[in-house]
């Protein structure tokens, strides 16, 4: 029953391309199971040349008491296993670039500011066939932070469908933080300002000793107050602080 809604919906769109938001925002509307609502957004997507998409809350699960977070993909698990293991939340130039930003940006505008992990992130992306990239910053009052990327072999969208597509995107995200949730969000852990740079700087790449020059610390107090923050974010070392911390919006 339900497919054969969604193939006339989606016949509509083709047919009727003066009326293509209405008709699809109706159909995320009604949705209540979340791939059909993926499956509306990849169709949508397909329409100007993306393949792949990702919605996601960009958190650390360890936060959430009952629920984990929203996360629907129909990109390829390999791809997303390789992520994984090359620790994205760190290194994924893609992911920084959306923990500091509003507004949808393509993949290639991350490149100039990208470490040398970030830039065999997006090799890694580019040998999946995720050639070339957007992302849609998801920023919804009383939820945690999250995202849509989408991605394809080629695609550009003029300014107009850019706003188009976020508040399409928009639309199909927040539907999915709906039926997907509620999400538990335990209280946000407190850092102190020396522990806040340290992984500031550990993020960045910099050593203890590194760190201390740039603060006009000793490498003793730096080395401690990593010890501190690894603590307070129960994590088992100084990388998995950093992730803790990114993932939690303590750094920036």
């Amino acid at each position: 029953m339900y497919g054969g809604l969604v193939g006339a919906a989606l016949k509509y769109l083709r047919i009727e391309p003066a009326f293509p938001r209405q008709s699809l925002a109706a159909e995320i509307a009604r949705s209540e199971v979340a791939q059909d609502i993926l499956d509306l957004l990849v169709d949508y997507v397909a329409t100007f040349g993306a393949t792949w998409i990702m919605l996601g809350h960009i958190v650390n699960p360890d936060r959430y008491q009952k629920a984990m977070p929203l996360k629907l993909t129909n990109i390829r698990l390999r791809f997303l296993e390789d992520r994984l293991l090359h620790q994205a939340i760190v290194h994924d130039p893609v992911l920084y670039q959306t923990l500091h930003r509003s507004r949808p940006f393509y993949w290639h505008d991350v490149l100039p500011t990208a470490s040398t992990e970030g830039i065999e992130f997006l090799r890694l992306a580019h040998k999946n066939g995720l050639k070339a990239g957007m992302t849609f910053p998801m920023i919804l009052a009383g939820r945690p932070l999250g995202a849509v990327s989408i991605a394809g072999e080629h695609f550009r969208l003029d300014p107009d469908q850019v706003d188009e597509a976020e508040t399409m995107l928009g639309l199909g995200y927040r539907r999915l933080d709906e039926i997907c949730g509620p999400y538990h969000l335990e209280p946000k852990i407190s850092l102190s300002v020396l522990e806040t740079e340290v992984l500031h700087f550990a993020a960045s790449g910099k050593s203890s000793w590194e760190t201390a020059t740039i603060l006009g610390k000793t490498e003793t107090s730096v080395s401690a107050a990593i010890k501190r923050a690894v603590r307070k974010l129960n994590a088992a070392n100084r990388t998995e602080a950093v992730a803790k911390a990114l993932t939690q919006r303590l750094i920036l």
